[in-house]
């Protein structure tokens, strides 16, 4: 996740340094900022869709009952699960933005004072990210047998103070997130294991996930220049920018799965399934940046400061026929009280692939 961070706070860096231009050009250059924001957020969606369910899955497609029953079942424990990204769906973007903003940096006076020269080196970044990378999420996980009726409830919530989730400071950026999260649902058990027959449940539930992520970056300058050769002023500059985004995610989901479990020598349960889940997700995106400069003698040629600013709102509903369906299985390791669970799940739609670790204690 701090790679992430740092890609999104490096692109917004540098479009703090964009020459201002005519203001048409800086018009669709906003566009493409948010436009490619927007994308990174659809990508945020797109793995809590993925992982927040893996937190309620357990092993036993049902766990027994809570009453009447001796023991008590239940479960609680720890779950964690990551959805497995191309980082190319993230950084390709990015870049591109990048692009747009220093082919015109690059021709501008302004660009060529206050970062040294149209050919500064980070106007060429390169992001030095492995090929894919995971999304993860977590959860404390509890799960309650049922009372006279075959069926058991599971929980998972998570949530984090502003800022200690992962939060980061890299010479000029800063970024953190605020996550929170929380998930139920309720299985009912259609088959009791018996012999060779397997348990079989059938399962709804929902999640809900609210996320903040908040970027600054902030950088000054000085520097001396010299237009004598081109009939311009020659002398001494000083600037600097300042620039933030901001992220707002608020996402419901809704599945229904089927379950099917079979516990072989009293120490492993291989489990199979499948889910159907739909969502409706609001996030709202802000950013803006400035730049200043005190350049002499003045008027010095091409320096117009920039304060630029643009937001968005993306929502989309509950819709049946834009749903995912997942396909998920693993296997779990049952250690006396404790069960450990292995967990891995396939988007055929997306192709995204998310693996989970369950740890709890068992009843």
């Amino acid at each position: 996740m701090k790679k992430i961070l740092c890609i999104i706070a490096a692109t917004a860096l540098l479009g703090t340094t964009v020459f201002a231009g005519d203001e048409e050009a800086s018009k669709k250059r906003d566009a493409q900022i948010t436009g490619e924001l927007g994308n990174v957020a659809d990508l945020l969606t797109d793995g809590n869709i993925e992982n927040t369910p893996m937190l309620l899955v357990n092993p036993d497609a049902y766990i027994g009952k809570l009453f009447p029953s001796i023991p008590a079942h239940f479960t609680a424990g720890i779950s964690v699960s990551g959805t497995i990204f191309k980082t190319a769906d993230l950084v390709d973007p990015m870049k591109n933005v990048i692009y747009t903003m220093t082919d015109e940096l690059k021709a501008s006076d302004f660009g060529k004072l206050f970062t040294g020269a149209a050919e500064d080196p980070v106007l060429d970044l390169n992001f030095d990210v492995p090929a894919k990378i995971p999304l993860p999420t977590a959860g404390v996980s509890l799960r309650i047998g049922g009372i006279i009726l075959p069926f058991d409830i599971g929980f998972y919530g998570m949530y984090a103070i502003p800022g200690s989730l992962d939060s980061f400071k890299y010479e000029d950026f800063s970024a953190s997130i605020n996550y929170s999260s929380f998930g139920v649902d309720l299985r009912y058990c259609l088959v009791k294991e018996k012999g060779l027959l397997p348990k079989v449940s059938l399962g709804f539930g929902y999640t809900f996930v609210n996320e903040s992520l908040s970027f600054d970056a902030k950088r000054s300058f000085s520097y001396d220049y010299d237009f004598t050769s081109s009939g311009g002023p020659s002398g001494s500059a000083k600037g600097g920018f300042d620039t933030a985004i901001d992220m707002d995610i608020k996402q419901h989901s809704i599945f229904a799965q089927i379950q099917v479990s079979k516990q072989l020598l009293y120490l492993f349960t291989p489990y199979i399934g499948a889910r159907y889940s739909i969502s409706k997700t609001d996030a709202d995106i802000d950013w803006y940046y400035k730049t200043n400069h005190d350049a002499l003698p003045s008027p010095a040629p091409n320096m117009e400061d920039i304060d630029r600013k643009d937001s968005k709102s993306i929502s989309s509903d509950f819709d049946m026929g834009e749903g995912n369906a997942q396909l998920f299985g693993g296997i779990g390791l049952n250690l006396a009280l404790f069960q450990l669970g292995l967990n891995v799940q396939w988007n055929p739609k997306s192709n995204y692939v998310t693996a989970g670790l369950l740890a709890t204690l068992k009843i």
